[in-house]
């Protein structure tokens, strides 16, 4: 599947286009209403809301492209570090190739659904969680809020391309269901991968906390939170 340039967001400014609504005003020349889906992905099966479902799980790929750049820029575990821009750079691929996708099924990668919306501001409540104890000494409830974060984000990817992938086997032999394989065979694996390390690693993180006798949650100086978190999943930074 080739490379697609994709915009940080879909905006007005970017040539973005919705579904009017009862709550949305849209100006006629970006309006997408429900009848304008019936071809796409081939006509086959609930063409509109496929249209929808892809553009959700688009946008919550962008906004696993910010949620990785932002929590990269903060931990303080090295090894943390490396895993998540590890897992933002093949985020950022991940969105390249949904974007291929839509546009081999005939649809407008800038087409913004209803829920597509709704996933945006579900993701931008996991971000900003993130930020609660930002300067708080208690170093290490951000890192597993950050940590938190991942797993809620990975388990919606990994059950958005496990969806995608079931209806490979739903469309007829074609251009469609090759468009659909492809790219079910390049991201799935991933997101199996970034579920079970984010999963994995939160388990690991919590025990230790629990374990540790030395330092305990809000009890800890900052210098000794650093250090120990620092130090935590050492062992880890060699399969980064």
């Amino acid at each position: 599947m080739a490379t697609t340039t994709a915009p940080t967001f879909t905006t007005y400014d970017t040539g973005g286009v919705a579904k009017p609504s009862p709550e949305m005003t849209v100006v006629p020349e970006r309006a997408r209403p429900t009848e304008s889906f019936a071809d796409f992905a081939g006509g086959q099966l609930n063409a509109p809301f496929i249209a929808d479902f892809l553009s959700a799980a688009l946008m919550h790929e962008q906004c696993g492209r910010h949620l990785y750049r932002s929590i990269a820029g903060r931990t303080r575990n090295p090894a943390l570090q490396r895993r998540y821009e590890h897992f933002g750079a093949e985020t950022e691929r991940h969105i390249e190739v949904l974007f291929q996708l839509i546009t081999e099924l005939g649809g407008e990668p800038g087409y913004v659904s209803p829920s597509a919306r709704a996933t945006e501001k579900l993701d931008q409540g996991a971000l900003e969680a993130t930020f609660l104890v930002n300067g708080s000494l208690d170093i290490l409830t951000r890192e597993l809020a950050m940590l938190d974060a991942v797993v809620l984000a990975e388990t919606i990817d990994q059950a958005n391309w496990k969806l995608i992938g079931e209806l490979v086997d739903k469309v007829d032999e074609g251009p469609v269901r090759s468009a659909l394989q492809t790219a079910v065979e390049e991201v799935g694996p991933q997101e199996v991968e970034h579920l079970a390390w984010a999963t994995q690693t939160r388990s690991r993180l919590v025990l230790r906390q629990a374990t540790h006798p030395l330092v305990a949650g809000a009890t800890a100086t900052a210098e000794a939170a650093i250090d120990w978190i620092t130090g935590l999943l050492g062992d880890d930074a060699a399969s980064a």
